[in-house]
């Protein structure tokens, strides 16, 4: 769904003013519902939806996601990480190679390059982290690694 009409003007190329008519209309079962912690002002969804969407609380704490070196999106998109990444952070994510190495992303970015080695994972903060994250950093290299584990038995 897009956030709003302007930005659906924009996706689908139609002028703003259309599609205001349309989703304003009363003619479609629209809402716009604003979600705790989205960035978003807010989602155009069928009014179906809103109510069960507004009962979900939001994550007080995201997950931090370990990402392979041949991530289908950072891997055929290296030159995204240099958008969101500082120098200091391209350095570690990138070393000498054009490639990525394997990262674990927090929010939308990344945090930590880490690496699959004697049925462990090791990583290397690529931010400045405060303990909360490095724990959530830590779980998440467990969980990972014993999936890893569980893929070679097979």
């Amino acid at each position: 769904n897009v956030a709003n009409p302007e930005d659906m003007a924009w996706w689908g190329g139609w002028p703003t003013k259309l599609i205001e008519g349309m989703l304003y209309s009363g003619n479609l079962p629209l809402s716009n519902l604003v979600l705790p912690g989205s960035n978003a002002r807010g989602y155009m969804m069928h009014s179906r939806y809103v109510d069960v969407l507004k009962a979900t609380q939001p994550e007080r704490e995201s997950r931090v996601w370990f990402l392979p070196a041949r991530d289908p999106f950072f891997g055929h998109m290296p030159h995204f990480l240099f958008r969101i990444a500082t120098e200091a952070q391209q350095t570690k994510i990138f070393g000498e190679s054009s490639m990525p190495r394997a990262v674990a992303v927090e929010r939308g970015k990344v945090v930590a390059v880490w690496s699959f080695r004697d049925n462990d994972i090791t990583f290397t903060p690529v931010t400045r982290m405060d303990p909360n994250l490095r724990k959530r950093i830590e779980a998440g290299a467990r969980q990972t690694a014993e999936w890893l584990r569980s893929r070679n038995e097979e």
